[in-house]
């Protein structure tokens, strides 16, 4: 787990997002929750099983942005790595933003 200062952390842009995960805590393959790509994603991957949703990306950056903007809570953790992804990982339920292919 990467260890993150969430003061320095900068709320999620939507635009910039490719897609995102929203699953159950673990694995993040697939089967315990569901990818969805963005329409202007550069690389989208039906392939995969994912979803084009607009709806959906923005659904979840909004979950992500409203922690990160709010209270903290000590049971939920944040990773991030510039330029890869931001994930918001409640107790039970996992928020993944993914900035690249």
């Amino acid at each position: 787990m990467i260890t993150v200062n969430l003061n320095t952390v900068p709320l999620v842009e939507p635009a910039k997002v490719t897609s995102v995960y929203s699953g159950k805590p673990g694995c993040c393959c697939g089967c315990r929750g569901k990818h969805t790509d963005a329409s202007w994603a550069p690389v989208k991957h039906p392939d995969r099983g994912r979803t084009i949703n607009d709806r959906t990306v923005k659904m979840v950056v909004n979950k992500i942005n409203t922690y990160l903007a709010g209270d903290h809570d000590p049971a939920v953790e944040v990773e991030t790595v510039e330029g890869s992804h931001v994930a918001v990982m409640y107790p039970n339920r996992w928020y993944i933003a993914y900035f690249g292919d």
